[in-house]
């Protein structure tokens, strides 16, 4: 599968109060309608902002995705998933070194990643 990830819409470089105040907080989507990379993934796999909002990591939303794997606990986060937060929220990434990073973990993974915008 091929994601787009708008980089007007994209929050990401973690939490700050600097960043917080004009963003928002870093969740799936959060409140001022700004969506980490994995937020926009999953919106594009149709599931619904409304589940998405205020939502801090995929597998609360409680639904079967390409970033969450069903076990007997419930859902739980792929390693993929892990390692894109990781990546998305760490401040010390420049924007095209975080781009390169994510686009090459989706890569692992056979996904395709886009930006725009």
């Amino acid at each position: 599968m091929k994601y787009t990830i708008d980089r007007q819409t994209w929050r990401r470089g973690g939490d700050s109060k600097e960043s917080n105040d004009k963003f928002g907080n870093t969740y799936l989507l959060n409140p001022k309608g700004f969506m980490c990379c994995l937020g926009q993934c999953l919106l594009q796999e149709g599931i619904s902002k409304d589940r998405l909002l205020s939502i801090e990591i995929p597998q609360d939303v409680d639904l079967n995705s390409s970033f969450v794997r069903r076990s007997f606990e419930g859902f739980l986060d792929t390693s993929l998933s892990i390692k894109a937060m990781a990546v998305n929220d760490d401040p010390s990434y420049s924007d095209k070194a975080r781009e390169e990073e994510l686009t090459k973990l989706f890569k692992q993974n056979n996904l395709e990643l886009e930006f725009i915008n």
